[in-house]
């Protein structure tokens, strides 16, 4: 069989396909598509996350949210603020990496952190 001959219609959707085909043949993902799975995971379950956290939060107006749904709606409130911190921060690294008057926090191990 031939695996070349595939059309992509998409790279998210190629990609899963290789995924797809080495998990069902039990076959390792090749080292190179490493990164881009990773990256696809981390996109997946923080597109599902969020989606999740809409869906609780329509719950919570509709009055109708368990207390499991108040907790878990708190922590994925929580996941999305320190998500969105970190890019921010990465932004500023970034921009201090060129030399910008940006505000940076550090530990004393010199490493990013989130207040």
């Amino acid at each position: 069989m031939n695996n070349k001959k595939i059309i992509v219609v998409s790279k998210r959707f190629f990609i899963s396909g290789i995924i797809f085909f080495t998990l069902i043949n039990d076959m390792p993902i090749p080292l190179e598509l490493n990164n881009i799975v990773d990256n696809a995971l981390f996109y997946t379950i923080g597109k599902v996350a969020m989606e999740k956290l809409t869906s609780t939060l329509s719950k919570m107006q509709d009055d109708t949210a368990t207390a499991e749904d108040w907790r878990f709606a708190a922590l994925l409130g929580e996941i999305a603020a320190v998500a969105k911190n970190r890019l921010s921060a990465d932004a500023n690294e970034i921009e201090f990496s060129k030399g910008s008057q940006v505000w940076v926090e550090r530990t004393a191990v010199r490493l990013k952190t989130i207040r």
